[in-house]
């Protein structure tokens, strides 16, 4: 885990309310939040709402800073749009217009307004994470995700992998691109010995299809 992370575990471990654990200010900014939430995308869904209000309690656990709410938030938008998606035509780059009504204004939605110029103008992918930034700064993160995944939809592996080849914070860039793709996609549009290769992927599975029976769907 991240420092931003252990010193709050600390601090609810010395007896601070969970609302008031997380770090403030602008190192507060990380990516620790927006790599873990995706669970509330899959759960919130149909709810949107309480999408944006478990996104900011679950974020502020940790990171209680606007940019990292904001983060959590989009990685969730994107998520429950890929749930609840009618055609893998609208994963599309004006999807990034709806995110960004959705979460408000913030330098998140600034730079996903670039990675969109960016996907509308088919930059290639390595110069687009390049420009936008793979570091531990959310506000990097997050856009260059968005823009892996949008920029090959459909394709679960070639997402990922562009994420991973971005190099930096590699496995949040990835794990997030991966949490977003693998919604839209589904289970079958992972390779498969990626899924079989997983820890305790039965395991996973299991509770993943439980949780789709708990939905509803």
């Amino acid at each position: 885990i991240g420092k931003t992370t252990l010193e709050a575990v600390l601090r609810l471990k010395n007896g601070a309310d969970w609302a008031a654990s997380g770090k403030t200010g602008d190192y507060a900014a990380g990516n620790g939040a927006a790599m873990r939430t995706a669970a509330i995308g899959l759960i919130d869904c149909l709810e949107p709402d309480k999408l944006i209000e478990d996104s900011y309690n679950d974020t502020i656990i940790t990171h209680n800073n606007p940019e990292a709410i904001a983060a959590s938030k989009t990685v969730n938008f994107f998520i429950s749009r890929g749930v609840c998606r009618e055609s893998s035509e609208s994963a599309s780059p004006a999807l990034i217009d709806d995110c960004i009504a959705f979460i408000g204004k913030s330098k998140i939605s600034n730079q996903l307004l670039t990675a969109k110029e960016m996907l509308v103008s088919g930059m290639p992918t390595g110069t687009a994470v390049h420009t936008l930034g793979v570091s531990g700064y959310v506000v990097e993160t997050v856009p260059s995700a968005i823009f892996c995944f949008l920029k090959s939809p459909d394709d679960f592996e070639t997402s990922v992998l562009s994420a991973v080849n971005a190099g930096d914070d590699a496995d949040t860039t990835a794990a997030i691109t991966g949490a977003i793709s693998g919604a839209w996609n589904g289970t079958w549009g992972i390779p498969r010995k990626w899924v079989d290769c997983v820890e305790g992927t039965d395991e996973i599975r299991n509770i993943a299809g439980r949780l789709y029976n708990q939905m509803g769907f």
